[in-house]
Parts: structure tokens; sequence; C-alpha cells
């Protein structure tokens, strides 16, 4: 397998790298942006490819193994259906009518409390070292079988 230089590093210890240390970053990041958020006015047309970047590094982290798990196991798969379109749902309904929320709000909370997830929680799922090949079938499956 040929080597890929860059400045004196291979591909493979920038990327362990990334992986290995991406949550602290990720924490670092977001409390510096609230903390300075002119710092990071910059950033708004590049977040695509910095999330892209992040989805890529949790990617990164998995194996064949992983996905093969999820096959002997496939009760989680439907949990998290069920989580998605009656927990979810309920819970946000919940608190739109809990906090009084007028009409604008109350579709933006219940839309989001829909919506199958995003880079955020594969972050979560990522650094609280679940599996993370169930919740990208999970979401794939929903994406695909919602169209």
């Amino acid at each position: 397998m040929p080597k890929f230089y860059l400045g004196g590093f291979t591909l493979k210890k920038i990327c362990s790298f990334i992986v290995k240390d991406m949550v602290f970053f990720i924490l670092l990041v977001s409390f510096a942006a609230a903390w300075q958020p002119l710092w990071f006015t910059w950033i708004g047309s590049k977040i695509p490819w910095l999330l892209g970047i992040v989805m890529l590094g949790m990617g990164m982290t998995l194996k064949v193994e992983n996905f093969c798990a999820i096959w002997q196991h496939p009760r989680n798969v439907c949990i998290g259906f069920i989580a998605q379109f009656i927990i979810m749902p309920t819970v946000a309904f919940g608190l739109v009518k809990l906090f009084q929320l007028p009409a604008e709000l109350a579709v933006g909370v219940i839309l989001v409390g829909t919506s199958p997830g995003a880079t955020a929680s594969n972050v979560i799922t990522y650094w609280l070292k679940e599996m993370l090949p169930y919740l990208y079938l999970f979401l794939w499956l929903l994406r695909y079988l919602l169209l």
C-alpha cells in the first residue's frame, strides 16, 4: 500500500489523530464559538465541508464486523423506528404544549422532533462509544424508506 505524505506526516497518522481527538476539538470549537461568535462568522459558508470531514472521521472508525453485528440484533433497529416515529414526535408535541409555544415555533419544534438524526446525533453516538453502525443503518433506512 503506497504511503501518502503531507508535510512529513503520513495520511494514516493524520487521520488517526483526527479520529482520536475529534470530540475534544468539536467541544473546544463549540465553546469558543459560544464565547466569541464573531471569531467564527467566516466559517458559515464552509459548514457543509466541515460536517463532511466530521462524518468522514467517524466513518473511518467503522469496520465490516460492526455492520455484521447489526444482523444479530435487528430488534435494536425496530426500537429506533418506534422511538423516531412515536416517542420523538410525542415528546416534541408535549414540549410545545408544556411551554405554550406560538404556532411558528411549535411547527419548528415538531419538525425537528420528527426529523431523522443529523450530524449532532452521530457525534454524540460516537462520543458515547455506542454502536455507530446501528445509527448509520437506521438513518439510511429512514431516509430511503420515507422517500
